[in-house]
């Protein structure tokens, strides 16, 4: 399994002069005695860590890293030794890594623009295993994920998952302007679009709720999932990397990711997880002050792109900051431009890290505004729910169409924090490391009309989330990572389209994913228990109804009243008409508490059958929980593609047609 050579953009250290950075710290994957995470699912864990540290035999594993070109010494290159979590980083081409427990382990030499090597070892009780790599320049490599890896780092063809991961490289070569656009061209994933700004990807035919988006690690809290009017608001020129899993190890993030989950890794993950740290990890411990700066042009929507990066290591501690701005005007076709297709998309960050022999932290704070058009969405704003007024009017309809434009206004906030311990004296436990996470969104459905902008609906999400993991140290054939996660989530929207009432949604999560090793046989186990407790108000607009049409429930009695015999013919075809009206008028059913329960398992077996090749097999079932729009939307919305056609007999003309989300009585399906 490989790919395009891992490189970043301009302004970061090319491999001319590797030998002129020194690299400080070596990292290791020892133990100590873990203390109790915030979290009450997660007191099995602290009686692990709370165990009594035993003696464990370890060794050491040493090394060189040379060039193949021309047999220079290579400095900066990140060694790996896979299930471990250890690392070290070269200095003037050679490497060492204590306190490795005994054990036969795989080890990776990676560099920027080089082809990536591995070698097997076997580490003996005080004992030194020698791993020397040769290291040539190459445009292709074998990739390392860390999002589906059991512990540490993984590469792909040892993964039971299947991994597709786009590098910064990628993203400055193509210049996408979402994340949806810089995966569409990956196998088994296309694009979802309601216009160029309102973008996600779409996995093996799966979208919305089915696919999960995290950036390093957590949840993104963004409205994308639930309509098609809803796009994602990261810059993809902010990514150190994408990484897209399918399989089992999607069971550590969320039960009903069953078409596969997007991980989104930033610059500064280094400092946000020490336990798996990216190959970029050397570049971020280098002190001294490092920047990056990027832009990029578009001739068919005149996009313009300008993205900076800039930190500062000195220590223990890191600074960072970055920030950019894209912007795109109307697509242009060979039959004219497409109408409200701008977009605008600004976003800064900012955070602080440590990085100490036992503990680690970071804090940083993440700013995003976005505006983007939709398409063709004022045509059917202009065309439905007017009901008897459709026989007549077109003419002023078709000169109003062109003055309406309809945008989704788009703000998240992030303030996030981490805390990690490493280094354990634990013979179970090799580190810990929580998450603690604050995400704040709100889109606004702005209708622009003679050029004044009116806000026709507002979405407010808030959510609030713990996440907390246990590192298990490799114990003969055993490794593994488990945890919890704590999600809060405030869902308020009011305006036009409301289609759901205020809820409250609460989720418990406990999981685990365990490797057992037997030479050449690796067998895979994982399983999640998940709660989700949805907790609703009252639908707004309660009390008599309108049906729409101008007429309200007591129409039909005073439509009667003080007409003699001579009228009762017409008064009697009218109430047959206004009957059928009524007969496709749906009340919206009173929104109820929901609370769902349910496990998610697989299993896998992986055996290597030659240097480059594996056979792996893997079984999962997940119990997928409704979502949100799945059990309390109600009326129509253009933004999906579920149910009845609109009430208006024109028709969008992208072909899709409205839809109504299921009652209350939808269930969790398996």
């Amino acid at each position: 399994m490989s790919d395009i050579a891992f490189a970043t953009v301009a302004g970061r250290d090319d491999l001319a002069g590797c030998g002129n950075n020194r690299r400080r710290r070596v990292g290791r994957a020892p133990a100590e005695a873990a203390r109790r995470c915030r979290l009450a699912v997660v007191a099995a864990m602290s009686l692990l860590a709370a165990s009594p540290a035993g003696a464990q035999e370890t060794g050491t594993v040493r090394g060189t890293v040379t060039l193949v070109e021309n047999g220079g010494l290579v400095d900066g290159a990140v060694i790996l030794i896979l299930g471990t979590g250890a690392f070290a980083l070269t200095e003037d081409g050679a490497f060492e890594i204590t306190n490795v427990p005994v054990g036969t382990y795989e080890v990776t030499a990676q560099r920027n623009r080089l082809a990536a090597a591995s070698r097997t070892v076997s580490v003996t009780p005080g004992g030194t295993a020698v791993a020397d790599f040769a290291l040539s320049l190459s445009p292709v490599r074998e990739e390392v994920t860390v999002t589906a890896a059991a512990v540490g780092a993984a590469a792909t063809l040892q993964s039971f998952n299947a991994v597709t991961t786009v590098d910064s490289l990628r993203i400055a070569r193509e210049a996408p302007a979402t994340i949806g656009e810089a995966l569409e061209h990956e196998p088994g994933i296309a694009n979802r679009s309601f216009g160029p700004g309102a973008s996600r990807p779409v996995i093996r035919g799966f979208g919305g709720d089915r696919v999960l988006i995290i950036e390093d690690g957590i949840r993104t809290g963004d409205l994308s999932a639930t309509s098609d009017h809803h796009g994602m608001t990261i810059d993809p020129s902010s990514a150190e990397r994408i990484e897209v899993v399918r399989g089992p190890a999607t069971l550590l993030y969320g039960s009903s990711v069953v078409g596969g989950l997007v991980n989104i890794i930033t610059p500064h993950a280094a400092y946000r997880n020490l336990l798996t740290p990216p190959e970029s990890y050397g570049e971020s411990l280098t002190d001294g002050t490092r920047a990056q700066l990027g832009t990029d042009f578009g001739s068919a929507n005149r996009q313009t792109a300008t993205y900076a990066n800039l930190q500062h290591s000195q220590g223990d501690l890191l600074f960072w900051a970055s920030g950019g701005r894209r912007q795109t005007g109307d697509y242009h076709t060979p039959e004219g431009p497409v109408f409200n297709s701008a977009s605008e998309l600004s976003s800064a960050r900012t955070g602080v890290g440590y990085f100490g022999d036992r503990a680690f932290a970071s804090g940083s704070f993440t700013f995003e505004d976005s505006r983007f058009g939709l398409p063709f969405e004022h045509l059917f704003h202009a065309g439905h729910g007017h009901g008897e007024d459709d026989h007549h009017g077109h003419e002023e309809e078709e000169g109003l169409e062109e003055e309406i434009a309809i945008d989704l206004a788009s703000r998240r906030r992030v303030g996030r924090w981490d805390v990690g311990l490493r280094n354990l004296d634990n013979q179970f436990i090799q580190g810990v490391r929580a998450a603690f996470t604050a995400i704040d969104v709100a889109d606004d459905h702005v209708d622009t009309i003679g050029g004044v902008d009116n806000v026709d609906t507002r979405f407010n999400n808030r959510t609030w989330v713990t996440r907390a993991l246990v590192y298990q140290r490799q114990l003969e054939h055993v490794t593994g990572r488990f945890g919890a996660e704590l999600q809060f989530r405030d869902f308020l929207a009011t305006g036009a389209e409301a289609l759901a009432p205020r809820t409250d949604q609460t989720t418990f999560a406990a999981f685990g994913y365990e490797e057992l090793s037997f030479g050449r046989y690796r067998v895979q186990l994982g399983g999640r228990v998940e709660r989700n407790d949805y907790m609703t108000a009252a639908r707004p607009g309660g009390g008599d109804h309108d049906d729409g049409h101008g007429h309200d429930d007591g129409h039909d009695d005073d439509h009667d009243d003080g007409r003699d015999d001579d009228h009762d013919d017409h008064d009697d075809d009218h109430d047959d008409d206004h009957d059928d009206e009524e007969d496709h008028h749906l009340e919206p059913p009173d929104p109820r508490d929901r609370q769902f329960l349910g496990a998610s398992a697989s299993v896998g077996l992986h055996a290597d059958i030659g240097e480059n090749s594996a056979f792996v097999a893997s079984l999962m079932q997940a119990h997928r929980v409704p979502a949100l729009q799945e059990l309390y939307n109600f009326g129509p919305t253009s933004g999906t593609s579920r149910s009845a056609a609109p009430t208006s007999s024109r028709r969008p003309p992208w072909g899709s047609t409205s839809a109504s989300g299921t009652s209350p009585t939808a269930s969790a399906a398996s």
